[in-house]
């Protein structure tokens, strides 16, 4: 289905259609998406990121291979990298600066949020392959007491949109 989005991503990009490509982008899984910005050069990438709602983009980048997350973050602003990284969940983002060189991890670290940056260096600081570079900071508390289904509620309304709840 993402293939053959492709030819009319590329058309839509060269002319400049960028309302239609966001509402045709939206219709897809960030796992979609990601393959299917894979296949685009980096400066279509970079066209498909600004566009994306910021939430999207994020999550759509943990889906990337890291060597493609890599090159483009290279090839972005400042800005945008740094809207990025932040809104990345804090396990996916630890996983990519993990990979980066000591003197890029530093740079993206700056980039972060005070809020951001002591999470991405608290996670940093577990030894490699250890669950602490897995996990993430957020969490929802529930009551011993509470029914299953209160504690359900209480974290369908309390917690965070990811991955792991």
């Amino acid at each position: 289905m993402v293939v053959n989005l492709q030819p009319d991503l590329e058309r839509m990009i060269r002319q400049r259609e960028f309302f239609a490509l966001r509402r045709a982008l939206l219709d897809y899984p960030p796992t979609d998406l990601a393959a299917l910005i894979a296949e685009l050069e980096t400066e279509d990438q970079i066209i498909v990121f600004r566009i994306l709602p910021r939430e999207l983009a994020a999550d759509v980048f943990e889906y990337m291979e890291l060597e493609a997350q890599e090159q483009l973050l290279k090839a972005m602003t400042q800005e945008h990298v740094a809207r990025l990284l932040n809104d990345m969940a804090p396990d996916d983002r630890t996983e990519l600066l993990e990979e980066l060189p000591a003197t890029v991890t530093r740079q993206m670290l700056a980039l972060l949020t005070p809020e951001e940056r002591t999470v991405a260096v608290s996670l940093l600081g577990y030894p490699e392959g250890s669950i602490g570079r897995l996990m993430t900071p957020d969490y929802v508390r529930v009551k011993k007491e509470w029914t299953v289904q209160h504690a359900l509620d209480h974290i369908r309304r309390h917690g965070r949109d990811s991955e792991t709840l």
